[in-house]
């Protein structure tokens, strides 16, 4: 809309089946259904010839995502069930600057939440050798962590434009807290 600056819409609908294990592991009555994604995203990104700097925000809506639930079938094997629903939600941050002719800095952090509306999570009982069923509401989704961030420093030895380019870059990675189980 303006020299350096873009603007982003995006809506998409994602469908997905349950993998082969969810239908031989499961019972007839329990079978998965597919799960479905509507994703909706906004950004915005400024960039100049020494720096740039963009935002992102998204809501990711799910209908009938797979999840662990801690049961286990008859021989064993733990078995994947549908929630009715569940979302990530949050905006991720991108920046880099070149700080004179050798040395550019970036990095880029994700910053969610990441929720399941309603679940009932098993749980052996080893001492009557069953599973206890717990009711959550509003629990953190497994395998969702609510910050992702990352940094990097490059300092170049031989700048881009010569017949050989040599960088040296270090970089580090933050994952925030999560759960093997929602």
């Amino acid at each position: 809309f303006r020299p350096g600056w873009a603007a982003t819409a995006f809506f998409g609908i994602c469908q997905r089946e349950p993998n082969r294990d969810d239908y031989t592991q499961s019972t007839p009555a329990g079978r998965p259904r597919p799960e479905m994604l509507l994703d909706w995203e906004a950004g915005i990104r400024r960039q100049t010839p020494d720096w740039n700097l963009s935002a992102n925000l998204f809501f990711m809506d799910y209908r009938d995502q797979l999840v662990l639930d801690g049961r286990i079938n008859d021989v064993g094997a733990y078995i994947r069930t549908n929630v009715p629903r569940s979302y990530r939600a949050g905006i991720e941050i991108q920046a880099a600057a070149r700080l004179g002719r050798r040395l550019m800095l970036g990095g880029n952090a994700a910053f969610s939440r990441n929720k399941v509306q309603e679940f009932t999570e098993y749980r052996d009982n080893w001492d009557t050798g069953g599973q206890d069923a717990i009711r959550h509401e509003n629990t953190d989704l497994a395998f969702s962590p609510p910050v992702v961030a990352r940094a990097e420093a490059t300092w170049e030895i031989l700048p881009a434009g010569k017949t050989y380019q040599l960088s040296v870059s270090l970089s580090g990675k933050y994952v925030g807290k999560q759960f093997l189980d929602s």
